[in-house]
């Protein structure tokens, strides 16, 4: 995959598993992830060393996701709040 997360990401409301593991995707992981309350395991791991990768703050909306028990952002440049 590649281009950027879409903010129409929490309109999937129902799911519970999304892995993007070793992924082209930019840009920023968008604040309606946090719609995403059934979700059990994220992953977006990046690749290494790769020239796009997302990047910036991990999103707060983080905190709504009450059944997340795996959570891999690794190889991202994300950085906390």
């Amino acid at each position: 995959l590649n281009g950027t997360v879409p903010q129409t990401i929490g309109k999937l409301t129902s799911l519970k598993k999304l892995q993007l593991q070793l992924n082209k995707l930019s840009g920023t992981i968008p604040e309606e992830i946090g719609e995403l309350t059934q979700l059990s395991i994220f992953e977006l791991h990046g690749k290494h060393k790769q020239k796009m990768s997302v990047r910036g703050t991990i999103p707060t909306a983080l905190d709504k996701l009450t059944n997340l028990r795996h959570l891999d952002l690794q190889e991202n440049y994300l950085k906390m709040e």
